[in-house]
């Protein structure tokens, strides 16, 4: 078996016949970001009321509840998704 060494590439050259890719520019330094559509976002979160503190601490309260959710929520969902889905395994 023979081995051909081509001694005339270095490292991190790039072989004949091949350009290297564009490297994008750096984004202007700062703490923002220009999102497609985050203009709509603002705007749609804009248009949403206070954060109720109270809802919160209630949300923080069951989902450190080992009861929660309950398991007969649990059954009736898993019963109608059972029954959405015909024989073939598909949703209908």
């Amino acid at each position: 078996m023979q081995v051909k060494l081509d001694t005339n590439i270095g490292i991190g050259s790039v072989p004949s016949g091949r350009q290297p890719a564009p490297v994008p520019e750096s984004p202007p330094p700062g703490d923002s970001v220009e999102i497609r559509g985050s203009t709509t976002l603002n705007q749609a979160l804009a248009r949403e009321t206070e954060v109720r503190a109270s809802e919160v601490e209630r949300g923080k309260q069951l989902i450190s509840s080992d009861q929660y959710p309950p398991a007969a929520l649990i059954q009736g969902i898993s019963r109608l998704l059972a029954e959405s889905w015909n024989e073939n395994g598909s949703p209908e």
